[in-house]
């Protein structure tokens, strides 16, 4: 008796835009605005709408920090997301490690913590990486503390605010994001965001055409 099996398997895919999103989030800020600023000033049509048809030069450069692979609809770089792609690149925050024993503490006095908050701040502090990221979850040390992820996440959120801007950020994410909030320009934030959503588009486009 001949007996049918039906095997199930997933797949997880990357679409171009997410791939190159990805790479972007991964720049040092002061990279990539040098990135914006220069191709603004090459391109002065990425002022205005983008079609399909212009033609945009200058990406190169930044186009060269995605690997494709052969199928366009299907996007699965192993190395995207690898923690290796980090070690050699710019942290804004790198040089700053002896913060955490010196202008660290003495940053902290200002905002008056009360014990708990005290104890919990420098907790953080002394479990960031090299690269001044939090590298335990907040989820760890309201348990150590016995205070609710909650509480944790109002003191993580103040210690990001501490010189140098994004200290203490969880992921890239997260450290770009602080660190364009304390321009303290909102106009200036949504006008970066829309230019970096822009510039994925055309790179997705011209990719595209490409293959």
């Amino acid at each position: 008796m001949t007996t049918l099996i039906q095997k199930q398997s997933l797949r997880q895919s990357l679409s171009p835009q997410q791939v190159i999103q990805a790479n972007i989030l991964q720049l040092n800020i002061s990279v990539l605005e040098k990135k914006i600023l220069d191709e603004l000033e090459s391109n002065p049509l990425l002022e205005s709408s983008v079609t399909e048809d212009e033609s945009v030069e200058g990406l190169d450069d930044l186009e060269s920090e995605v690997e494709y692979d052969q199928d366009p609809d299907e996007f699965e770089p192993s190395n995207i997301y690898d923690n290796k792609n980090f070690q050699n690149r710019e942290i804004p925050i790198r040089d700053k490690l002896d913060f955490i024993e010196g202008l660290g503490f003495q940053q902290l006095d200002a905002y008056k913590f009360n014990n708990w908050q005290r104890d919990v701040a420098e907790e953080i502090l002394w479990n960031l990486d090299e690269n001044g990221y939090l590298a335990v979850d907040i989820v760890l040390i309201a348990d150590r503390y016995e205070r609710t992820d909650k509480e944790v996440l109002s003191v993580l959120e103040k210690i990001q605010q501490l010189d140098p801007p994004g200290i203490a950020a969880r992921d890239i994410q997260e450290c770009l994001k602080i660190q364009l909030i304390d321009k303290q320009d909102t106009t200036i934030f949504l006008y970066c965001y829309e230019i970096i959503l822009m510039i994925l588009q055309i790179i997705v486009m011209r990719k595209l055409k490409k293959n």
